[in-house]
C-alpha cells in the first residue's frame, strides 16, 4: 500500500505578518533607548605599544592586582595587625589624662617641703658627726682642727647631701618620679604616647632643668598655655605629667 504524497509549495515571501510588526517595532525602540556601550579603541600610533604592555602584564607571574589612587600612586594594603595597632594607639592616647596645673604646683610644693624637712632634720646629726670627727683626729694624732663654725657648715652640707641622695635622689630615679608626684599619684612620660622615659632623661629633667624652670616665672606660667600642661623643662625634653 503506497503512501500518498502531497506536494507543498514552499513559501518564499519575506513580508512580515501584520500581527508581528508591533512586537518588532517595540524591540527596536528598546534597543535604541538603551545606553550604548563604549568600546575602547586603540590609537593607531600607539596601538602596538599598548598591546605589548598589556601582554607583559598578563604574562607577569605572581603579580597581584592593586588599587591605585587618582594620581596613579599605588595604595598600600593595611593588614589586620596594622589596624589593631592603630586602634590600640588611639585608645591609649584617649585614655591619657594630663594633670591639672594647680595639682602639679601642689606636687612641687610637697617636694620643696620634703627637701626642707630633710635639710632641717640633718642638723640633729651634726653633734654625732662632731664626736666621730674628734675621735678620728685623736686616733690618728692630728692636732690641727677646723674652726667650729667652718666644721659645723661642712658637716651640715655633708649630712644634707647624704640625706638628699638616699631619701630623694635614689627614690626618684627608682620610681621614675619625684616624691611629690608619687604621693599625688602622678607619673612622667613622653608627650607623644605617654611611655616611660629613660633614666638619663629623668635625671636631666628633675635635677638640671626643673630647678631652673622653677626659678624662672616663664617655666611655671607655660603650664597654663598648652593643652598638655607642659612646663619649660617638659617642652625642652618632650615629656608630660599624667595621672595614673
Amino acid at each position: 500500500m503506497g503512501e500518498k504524497k502531497t506536494d507543498q509549495k514552499e513559501n518564499w515571501d519575506f513580508k512580515v505578518p501584520e500581527n508581528n510588526k508591533e512586537r518588532i517595532q517595540e524591540k527596536v525602540r528598546s534597543r535604541s533607548a538603551a545606553p550604548s556601550r563604549k568600546v575602547k579603541t586603540l590609537d593607531p600610533m600607539t596601538g602596538n605599544k599598548d598591546l605589548s604592555e598589556a601582554k607583559k602584564k598578563l604574562q607577569t607571574p605572581g603579580k597581584k592586582l592593586s588599587i591605585e589612587n587618582s594620581d596613579g600612586a599605588r595604595k598600600k594594603r593595611t593588614t589586620r595587625s596594622q589596624l589593631a595597632q592603630k586602634y590600640d594607639f588611639q585608645d591609649k592616647i584617649e585614655k591619657l589624662i594630663y594633670t591639672n596645673p594647680i595639682e602639679r604646683i601642689v606636687a612641687g610644693v610637697i617636694d620643696i617641703i620634703y627637701l626642707g624637712v630633710l635639710g632641717y632634720s640633718s642638723q640633729f646629726l651634726i653633734p654625732m658627726a662632731k664626736k666621730e670627727y674628734m675621735k678620728f683626729l685623736v686616733e690618728n694624732g692630728i692636732n690641727q682642727m677646723l674652726a667650729p663654725e667652718t666644721l659645723h657648715q661642712y658637716l651640715w652640707m655633708a649630712i644634707a647631701s647624704l640625706c638628699f641622695l638616699a631619701l630623694y635622689f635614689l627614690p626618684t630615679m627608682l620610681l621614675g618620679k619625684s616624691i611629690g608626684k608619687a604621693m599625688k599619684g602622678y607619673r612622667i612620660g613622653d608627650s607623644k604616647e605617654g611611655n616611660s622615659i629613660s633614666r638619663g632623661t629623668l635625671f636631666v629633667r628633675e635635677f638640671v632643668l626643673r630647678p631652673l624652670s622653677l626659678i624662672s616665672v616663664i617655666g611655671l606660667g607655660l603650664m597654663f598655655t598648652n593643652k598638655k600642661n607642659q612646663t619649660l623643662h617638659d617642652k625642652l625634653l618632650g615629656t608630660s605629667v599624667y595621672s595614673d
